[in-house]
């Protein structure tokens, strides 16, 4: 016999499914959605500190390294080697920005094919290291980073002299649009008495640099 307790039971129990299947169905909706994408690093497209139209050119004119305001070119007098495009320094002569091609070889390309720009940065380090006077340290390495839509590969080292025995100088390299591969490098310069950049400063100056760079 059914009886009205009985009746409200069963009406209890249907608007109880239809709380629970409304829920679960706007769960699922829920879960549907995209994942929104994170907001855009402005560190990865907007430069840090000022930057000016004067620029490292590579001989080939296939790569543009824009300088820092203040920065200015240095006059080498042909004394480099042709792999080095250009050299700029900042004012107080502390720190300079050096442009060279990495030379393509079977060597660099099978280590290029295997570890990408990760690879072309620890061969930079390896070649830089074999050719200092003083015992290079090479701090990390940084496969792919990637800067207004530009990719390097990176790389961080220091000397272990007694002068600067935990600086940290930075290179990048990349390949440019000729398919060439170049080494973009900031490195600290001791030849006045004046302070060493903060490390904070030589890593905003490269950021910018890296930035606007033009392959």
């Amino acid at each position: 016999m059914i009886t009205a307790a009985t009746t409200d039971a069963k009406a209890w129990a249907r608007s109880l499914m239809a709380v629970v299947l409304a829920v679960g169905l706007s769960s699922c909706f829920l879960m549907r959605q995209p994942v929104p994408p994170p907001p855009p690093d402005p560190l990865r497209n907007v430069p840090r500190v000022p930057m000016s139209d004067e620029y490292l050119r590579s001989r080939a004119g296939d790569i543009m390294v824009f300088l820092p305001k203040t920065w200015f070119l240095v006059d080498t007098e042909n004394n480099l080697s042709s792999d080095i495009s250009g050299v700029a320094v900042n004012p107080a002569y502390t720190a300079s920005l050096v442009l060279q091609m990495i030379r393509s070889n079977e060597i660099v390309r099978a280590r290029v094919g295997r570890e990408g720009l990760g690879g072309l940065a620890k061969y930079a380090y390896d070649q830089r290291a074999a050719k200092a006077p003083a015992s290079l340290r090479l701090l990390r390495v940084v496969d792919t980073v990637e800067y207004a839509g530009k990719r390097y590969g990176y790389y961080e080292f220091t000397t272990d002299t007694a002068k600067v025995p935990t600086y940290s100088m930075r290179s990048a390299v990349c390949l440019s649009s000729e398919k060439t591969y170049y080494e973009i490098s900031l490195i600290p310069t001791m030849v006045t008495a004046a302070n060493l950049p903060s490390d904070e400063e030589f890593a905003s100056v490269f950021q910018s640099v890296l930035v606007t760079a033009l392959f």
